[in-house]
């Protein structure tokens, strides 16, 4: 196999409000990997990701009303 058959293209888009579930999803797993034994078990399993999805539908839906004005997801996030 050639090294330039197994090249994925990825695409940088605008997250949507689409987006939210999956977004949440991701960030929720990688706040229960990296803070096991740092935070509560009953947080990060519990109630964390119905609060990333919030967070993240506030930030995604308005994203659609912007035109391009830089203030997407990841700004100001840690």
């Amino acid at each position: 196999m050639q090294l330039h058959e197994s090249i994925k293209i990825m695409e940088v888009r605008t997250g949507t409000a689409q987006d939210t579930l999956r977004v949440a999803s991701l960030h929720t797993d990688s706040w229960q990997a990296a803070y096991a034994g740092l935070m509560p078990a009953s947080y990060l399993d519990g109630p964390l990701r119905d609060q990333q999805a919030g967070m993240w539908k506030s930030r995604l839906a308005p994203a659609a009303q912007r035109d391009g004005d830089g203030s997407g997801p990841g700004q100001g996030v840690p």
